[in-house]
């Protein structure tokens, strides 16, 4: 079986009660009549996320991306369906679901899956969110597609084939450098460049001194002392807290505004992963989500 050689410490009567659970579904990959693959899962439509339970491949077979092919074939089924996927994942299988969009950082609402899904001793909890618009199963010739354009656009308005001859005399000023102008550099565009490197540095630290200002951002303004909360990191895999964004933002870390509400976004989803609902971590994680929220709206607005 399969799953049993991929997973030798499983018990074998354990993985045989998952794959034929009702409740379980499975998507297998043929060679003639021989089975050489699959993924076990099970639908939370209701709570918008599916559970990966097994994904395997025979040891023979697994160079030839048949584990993609199974898990973006699975992704088109499923994505009109939920819009979130998760799995455990140990340090054999973390490489592979990582190329498959998984991640540590986990997107959905710990409500809504905290006690439906099995846990599993030495492995990390991963998410892959779904998008209904992508075509899985054809990524490959979407992502040349997107490159071939790039490359297009950017031979368009290129003059790599041009060659100037530097005048003998020395040059003083940089605009006057053969070939500049004509690659659309002059000192306006470049001033016109910084400006708006310089106004998002402002907004982004004007949103942050008043997030840290807030009464309910207490919590979150030093990073959590894992030596004291040592199961923290079981949990949360990307700490994050408003002291690191300082420095980040001090050190010109972000360079879109999303960068920086994604960072928001993560000190919020750790909390609210970590700590129940009717403790005041999470009811102050909730109240700064909706302050930075409204506040970056009206702030980052153009």
């Amino acid at each position: 079986m399969i799953v049993s050689s991929q997973l030798p410490r499983m018990p074998k009567e354990y993985i045989v009660r998952l794959v034929f659970d009702k409740r379980h579904d499975n998507l297998i990959v043929l060679r003639g009549n021989k089975v050489i693959g699959g993924i076990t899962y099970r639908m939370f439509q209701e709570r918008n996320f599916v559970e990966i339970v097994f994904c395997t491949v025979s040891t023979d077979e697994q160079i030839h991306g048949f584990g993609t092919r199974l898990m973006n074939h699975l992704k088109d089924y499923l994505k009109t369906r939920v819009e979130y996927m998760l799995t455990y994942a140990d340090e054999n299988a973390k490489g592979f679901f990582k190329k498959q969009g998984f991640s540590e950082t986990i997107l959905i609402d710990r409500k809504m899956w905290r006690g439906y899904i099995k846990d599993y001793d030495s492995a990390t909890l991963r998410c892959c969110r779904l998008f209904p618009q992508v075509n899985y199963s054809n990524i490959r010739k979407l992502v040349s597609n997107q490159w071939e354009s790039v490359y297009r656009a950017a031979a368009a308005r290129s003059h790599h084939r041009a060659v100037y001859t530097l005048p003998p005399e020395p040059l003083t000023n940089v605009a006057a450098i053969p070939g500049l102008a004509e690659a659309g550099w002059d000192e306006a565009s470049l001033q016109e460049q910084v400006k708006p490197a310089n106004d998002l540095q402002e907004r982004l630290n004007k949103l942050l001194s008043e997030v840290w200002d807030h009464s309910d951002s207490w919590p979150f303004r030093q990073p959590v002392l894992v030596e004291e909360v040592k199961d923290y990191l079981t949990f949360v895999k990307t700490p994050m807290d408003l002291s690191l964004m300082k420095k980040r933002l001090a050190g010109k870390y972000y360079t879109d505004a999303k960068m920086f509400l994604d960072d928001l976004h993560l000190i919020v989803n750790n909390a609210k992963t970590y700590n129940a609902k009717s403790t005041s971590y999470y009811k102050c994680a909730d109240n700064i989500e909706k302050f930075f929220l409204a506040r970056s709206a009206e702030i980052l607005k153009d």
